[in-house]
């Protein structure tokens, strides 16, 4: 387990490169909130397909961690299968 020193240094490089802190994906509405900007890009909910095509694969780890994967999190967001 990484102590809180070892934590803060990983989220500094992560900011440093652009990428979100190592917490963020544990809520679900941050990973809300980034499908909602793909689906306003494109118009509906993505494939996990689609998300690897948009250079969204980090969505597709996250969603990985649901049990019934990308279909949970649109249902539970509301949006209907294609």
């Amino acid at each position: 387990m990484l102590d809180k020193l070892e934590k803060m240094v990983i989220n500094a490089k992560r900011r440093l490169l652009g990428q979100k802190p190592l917490s963020y994906w544990k809520d679900s509405k941050n990973l809300e909130k980034e499908i909602k900007e793909v689906v306003e890009q494109i118009g509906y909910f993505p494939t996990q397909a689609e998300l690897r095509d948009l250079g969204r694969s980090n969505l597709v780890e996250t969603v990985g961690r649901y049990p019934t994967g990308l279909a949970e999190v649109r249902e539970k967001m509301g949006y209907e299968a294609k």
